[in-house]
């Protein structure tokens, strides 16, 4: 089947709604913070940063795009394609007289922008900003970036941009991409590994508040640093290794015993240096939860297993579980997505509480109604009304009851079922990983027939905790 022959359109018609303009003589930035929306959006302010340095470039809120020619749009999550809808309905986008552009790696499904914005440019763009200029200028696609950017209203096969690791006065990187391949992970599929470190460590990133470190590194760690954040993304090992982490029980509890060890050398040297000693490490450990076919027996081997822990120091252990996501252009973009068990219901409660250890979950838990909004968004169709509404879905009522009664409500099959592999994906069928389409369809068949071989029940997924 060729997808492009079957869902592209000319490209000329996608403008004849909008006023034809001369070359750009305005442009602004949409400021989520404005909006009061999410903040801390460093690939949108380097883009500003650029962007600035070649045309005067306003920020502005959504009530304001008819005033320029082109406005620009930085998602770095794709939450925030609602976000950016739902200022577009309100503020009739539909009637623009501008272009507006969507960027970033929050910019993966942009089905449901259909009408709202003209152009997406997927993956890293500090590269080629005057070619995405030019572009929208024009009113056609650059040639150099024709691989990376779409008219909205006639997509086209696109894959993520891998621009070089940024090295300029606005900021400078050593690394960008992650050298493994957890089948789940969005940011190891769109971004490929380059620069001259292999593991998470991103003081640049995290302006050396902590210290991000792969798991297995722990136990090379050699100086204790207050406070460690990692990922073990699984309960149990047969979902961590099934799923693309390989990360056994006895390497989590290694790793709380070799921080505590740490510690106690480090309190040594502090007690004869004459520095205050500091007494306890917390390790921010995030986790995957709701994977396909994960059941309470998984949940139930990561607490069985953590109390074995008995580091000589305290060491905090906060679990924080996000749930999964079915992100396009990786191995698992046509796996199911379960809504429950409601993790939210989870928030601080502790798991094991003693002199040198305390284990218990994050505060921040994300509910099931978040999920499934994500979920929907993710996999939405053109025209797709099941989307809109749950976007436009209004409840007093808590998450999972709110969430639980959409899907009595909506066939939310094709947002959150699982879906053939030998088809072309749910939602985004144009964007592609860097990897070839053979490879990542490799990885998913392969992870699938050993899945199959688990002698464990198969849980249907849709029961609240």
């Amino acid at each position: 089947m060729n997808l492009e022959t079957e869902h592209n359109t000319d490209a000329r018609r996608a403008f004849e709604p909008i006023v034809k303009f001369r070359r750009l003589i305005s442009c602004a930035y949409l400021d989520y913070e404005y909006e009061g929306k999410r903040g801390g959006n460093i690939g949108g302010e380097i883009i500003y940063r650029l962007v600035s340095e070649i045309v005067t470039l306003d920020r502005i809120t959504a009530d304001q795009v008819n005033s320029y020619d082109l406005v620009l749009v930085s998602t770095p999550s794709s939450g925030q394609i609602i976000d950016v809808l739902r200022l577009a309905i309100k503020h009739g986008w539909e009637r623009r007289k501008c272009r507006i552009l969507v960027g970033g790696y929050g910019v993966q499904n942009v089905n449901l922008l259909k009408g709202f914005v003209d152009f997406a440019f997927f993956g890293r763009a500090h590269d080629c900003i005057e070619q995405i200029i030019d572009s929208v200028s024009e009113g056609s696609i650059h040639p150099d970036i024709k691989d990376n950017m779409i008219v909205v209203n006639s997509p086209h096969i696109v894959r993520f941009r891998q621009a070089p690791l940024m090295s300029n006065s606005i900021f400078n990187e050593e690394f960008t991409g992650c050298p493994l391949k957890c089948k789940f992970c969005h940011y190891t599929y769109s971004r490929k590994f380059n620069g001259k470190t292999n593991g998470y460590t991103q003081a640049l990133l995290t302006d050396g508040n902590s210290d991000e470190v792969l798991y297995s590194d722990i136990i090379g760690f050699t100086e204790k640093r207050g406070r460690i954040r990692t990922a073990i993304d699984g309960f149990s090992e047969r979902i961590r290794y099934l799923y693309g982490k390989r990360i056994s029980n006895d390497m989590i509890i290694d790793g709380i015993n070799h921080i505590g060890e740490i510690a106690i050398n480090k309190m040594q040297d502090d007690m004869f240096g004459g520095h205050e000693m500091n007494k306890r490490t917390v390790m921010t450990v995030y986790n995957i939860a709701n994977f396909p076919y994960e059941t309470q027996e998984d949940e139930q081997e990561f607490i069985d297993n953590i109390h074995r822990a008995d580091p000589r120091t305290r060491v905090i252990f906060i679990l924080h579980s996000t749930p999964f996501r079915a992100s396009p252009a990786t191995p698992m973009q046509w796996e199911r997505v379960q809504i429950f068990p409601d993790w939210s219901a989870q928030r601080e409660k502790t798991i094991c509480d003693r002199d040198n250890l305390l284990v218990k979950y994050s505060y921040t838990l994300e509910g099931p109604w978040s999920q499934l909004l994500a979920a929907i968004t993710e996999r939405a169709r053109d025209d797709d009304s099941v989307a809109m509404a749950a976007i436009n879905y209004r409840s007093s009522k808590m998450s999972a009851i709110k969430a639980a009664e959409f899907m009595d409500k909506y066939d939310v099959s094709h947002h959150i079922g699982e879906h053939d592999i030998n088809k072309p994906p749910p939602g985004a069928w144009y964007l592609k990983s860097y990897l070839r389409d053979e490879q990542i369809t490799k990885i998913a068949e392969k992870m699938r027939s050993a899945r199959d071989g688990w002698d464990n029940e198969k849980g249907n997924g849709t029961a609240p905790r």
